[in-house]
């Protein structure tokens, strides 16, 4: 755990406290890019994409698999409640971003022995199926969180070398080669996805399967909203 790491969690606990003291008065914004609500958009998008497959008769059963960059976990559980609700039998690979010593699993998540965010996602996955449960959501019950993690989920944990953020100069090149083709790809994740959904494809275990990738690059310009706000 790095110096900035632990000034992180410090942050986040006094704001935490200062919530819990004055609930009427500040409003939280929780640390971190996912949550319960935030998995929940992303299963309306397995939705939307059962609407849009349905409309363009692009296929006429799902995909059979579907690759996702994995980093705190809000998409790639989006999609497995996604699909289970779907009730297809598409397996959703999620692929690591990057991975932990063995203490910092132990810290965050307690379960050393698993790669850092299959740990995180893990216990992003509980209480989702808890929150779904306790609002009523329907099509989840208590045998949905190990169908999500027993038929659908394949965690790729190895994928994210040489480091979060790094990549190897063939990734270069592919990156390269796919803007020209119009497919934009970025380095922290969805290049390792990439990398991932080549290496499966190599092995045959693709072949004759109709794959998915679930590109998350967002190159949305936001430069004129923010030119406006300042002036």
């Amino acid at each position: 755990m790095t110096k900035n790491d632990v000034e992180l969690v410090g942050e986040a606990a006094h704001e935490f406290a200062r919530h819990w003291l004055h609930p009427d008065t500040d409003s939280l914004v929780p640390p971190g890019g996912s949550n319960e609500l935030s998995v929940l958009g992303h299963m309306n998008a397995v939705a939307e994409l059962a609407q849009w497959l349905d409309a363009a008769q692009a296929w006429e059963t799902p995909p059979d698999v579907i690759f996702v960059p994995m980093g705190s976990g809000s998409t790639v559980l989006g999609l497995l409640f996604g699909v289970h609700l779907m009730g297809w039998q598409t397996k959703v690979v999620g692929v690591a971003d990057q991975d932990k010593p063995y203490l910092t699993r132990w810290l965050v998540n307690r379960q050393p022995s698993l790669p850092f965010v299959e740990g995180n996602v893990t216990q992003l996955a509980r209480s989702t199926a808890a929150w779904l449960q306790k609002i009523r959501f329907p099509g989840i019950s208590p045998n949905t969180l190990r169908r999500v993690r027993e038929e659908i989920f394949v965690p790729d944990s190895n994928s994210w070398g040489p480091g979060y953020g790094l990549v190897e100069s063939v990734d270069t090149v592919w990156a390269e080669e796919l803007k020209e083709a119009g497919l934009n790809l970025d380095p922290v994740f969805t290049l390792k996805a990439w990398r991932s959904l080549l290496a499966l494809s190599r092995t045959g275990t693709l072949n004759n399967k109709k794959v998915l990738f679930w590109n998350t690059y967002n190159s949305f310009d936001y430069t004129p909203s923010l030119l406006s706000g300042l002036g």
